[in-house]
């Protein structure tokens, strides 16, 4: 409830009232995403390339809506029809990543949050938002591998070195099996004092 009212003061009353009032308010979404599916399908290696996205959409378009239709208001749908599975494959392993660091680092909440907002809209084809994502993913990820290399050394019946303790730490908490390699390595370098 609380939510409602604080989306009330942000877009005003009556546009609240409005898309609450809509029967199916994925109509419309839906033939756009579907089509998006299809161009993901022709295409699913290369895609299309990076911000084709309107140009390439009324080919597969099934409806016409009478209006410019300027984004699949799916950011993960878009990003595979535009560039295809491997960079896909990098937003599912950002958006996995900031899963994980939200444990050791419950600031971050945002970021997965708004990977899951690209599910319906399109946040992350702005300029400042997607800078904004990546710097607290960046900034949680370096305050977790901070608190991990400074953690008091773990007392299992003897003392264990500070570096395995940021491999354990690593491996088995963040469950990140390169990132658990590269911190592993940088510990175990020599630090220059």
């Amino acid at each position: 409830m609380g939510l409602r009212i604080a989306f009330g003061f942000v877009v005003g009353w009556q546009t609240l009232y409005e898309r609450l009032r809509i029967p199916d308010p994925y109509d419309g979404r839906r033939e756009v995403a579907s089509a998006t599916v299809q161009m993901f399908e022709a295409n699913p290696w290369k895609g299309f390339g990076l911000g084709t996205w309107t140009n390439v959409y009324p080919a597969y378009a099934s409806k016409d809506f009478g209006v410019f239709i300027n984004a699949a208001h799916n950011d993960w749908l878009q990003s595979g029809a535009e560039v295809g599975i491997p960079v896909l494959a990098c937003l599912f392993l950002l958006f996995g990543a900031s899963i994980f660091l939200v444990r050791k680092a419950p600031g971050a909440l945002g970021v997965p949050i708004v990977f899951l907002h690209s599910l319906i809209d399109f946040p992350m084809q702005g300029r400042f938002l997607p800078a904004i994502v990546l710097l607290v993913l960046g900034i949680a990820v370096r305050s977790v591998l901070t608190k991990a290399r400074h953690a008091p050394p773990f007392r299992a019946g003897k003392d264990v070195a500070p570096a395995c303790v940021c491999a354990r730490a690593s491996k088995h908490e963040l469950s990140i099996p390169p990132l658990a390699a590269l911190v592993s390595a940088w510990a175990a370098k020599p630090q220059a004092a």
